[in-house]
């Protein structure tokens, strides 16, 4: 287990949105679906002939019910190196096809948080670049079958070394400490949960970065990173320290000043224009 920082800034934007096509999504949906945008670089050319075989993705999958601050902090974390550089070539915002504890999503649902995810990633991808990021193109957007992290990280490397059969493709899971405790729960893996610990961390190479939550003290942290069924992994989880006042938003929080007119509350929360403009157009959440 190594311990980082990570910097995420979750300050609003004012810049207008432009119009952007309507997503339309085919039935049955595939088991990786890039919905945004045309040009993610992992899928593109630019990684045929790159000089490093490998490339690094930040992965946050949520139900994004809406985007908020804490998923855009959670989608900028990155544990820098001693120069202060990202070891990410790119990020993907996952929306599953199912969840492990809420069932499948329908594709109307799915459709309006696609588009506020697009809003997110495109806010991201500009913040990144102004960062000394790796240049536009790098945020992804995509629907991934498979209820757990474990089926989500099998499906999305298969589909990017279809695209390029030589590249070795390691995934970073950015997960908050309540969801990191639950990757961890034998309870979605019945009686295979090495079998699939297996699988994530050692044959797909896939890791974690969990952010940090100030409630949490180091004592209670390190007695669940020695626990049976994280002490043998601990090494491919990364603690990141981030803003933490953005960690305590949470989905409910901002679905609850919606219906009750607190727009207040509501655009400190959703830091991205575009998304609190798609909620007001479609009238989301409001009952």
């Amino acid at each position: 287990m190594s311990t980082s920082t990570a910097s995420a800034s979750v300050t609003g934007s004012a810049a207008p949105t432009r119009a952007l096509a309507p997503i339309a999504l085919p039935s049955p949906l595939p088991r990786f679906l890039l919905v945004y945008p045309a040009t993610w670089r992992p899928l593109s050319t630019e990684y045929t002939h790159q000089a490093s075989p490998t490339v690094r993705i930040n992965v946050l999958d949520s139900s994004f019910n809406p985007p908020h601050v804490a998923h855009y902090s959670l989608a900028r974390l990155a544990p820098f190196d001693r120069n202060g550089t990202s070891p990410f070539d790119a990020r993907l915002l996952v929306l599953g096809s199912s969840n492990a504890d809420k069932g499948s999503t329908g594709q109307d649902e799915m459709k309006t948080r696609l588009e506020m995810m697009r809003c997110m990633a495109i806010e991201l991808d500009q913040d990144l670049a102004k960062g000394g990021g790796r240049g536009h193109g790098q945020v992804g957007v995509a629907v991934v079958e498979g209820a757990r992290f474990v089926d989500k990280s099998k499906h999305i490397r298969e589909r990017i070394k279809e695209y390029h059969q030589g590249l070795e493709v390691e995934l970073v899971f950015a997960l908050g400490w309540d969801t990191v405790i639950r990757f961890f729960n034998p309870k979605y893996y019945g009686t295979e949960f090495d079998s699939f610990m297996t699988s994530f961390f050692d044959t797909d190479r896939s890791s974690i970065a969990c952010a940090r939550r100030g409630a949490v003290s180091s004592i209670e942290e390190e007695e669940f990173l020695s626990s049976p069924n994280v002490h043998k992994y601990r090494e491919r989880i990364t603690m990141c320290d981030v803003d933490d006042q953005a960690l305590n938003v949470s989905s409910t929080d901002v679905r609850t000043a919606i219906k009750e007119g607190r727009w207040g509350d509501v655009d400190k929360w959703i830091n991205v224009q575009g998304v609190r403009e798609v909620i007001k157009k479609e009238r989301l959440y409001e009952h």
